[in-house]
């Protein structure tokens, strides 16, 4: 059997999935801190709905939906004073 030779475009397309891999890791730390910082229960928004914090990561965009939820009031229970943030 042959051993192929990787083409330019591949490795490029690697370099580029490895750089939007590590933003998007950064970005959710950010986004999480964020939240962490104002009380929430981190496990309360990623609840797996497919409506929550965690959608993102996927890369369905749930923004708009998941910040009218939060603004609505629906994750006031998830929020405490106490909460330490990581």
């Amino acid at each position: 059997m042959k051993i192929p030779k990787v083409p330019l475009y591949i490795k490029e397309k690697m370099h580029k999935l490895a750089k939007l891999s590590q933003q998007a890791v950064e970005l959710e730390s950010e986004i999480s801190e964020w939240f962490c910082a104002k009380g929430f229960d981190e496990d309360a928004l990623r609840c797996g709905n497919g409506a929550s914090l965690e959608e993102l990561i996927y890369g369905n965009d749930v923004t708009d939906e998941f910040c009218t939820r939060i603004e609505s009031g629906e994750f006031d229970d998830a929020v405490s004073p106490f909460k330490c943030c990581r």
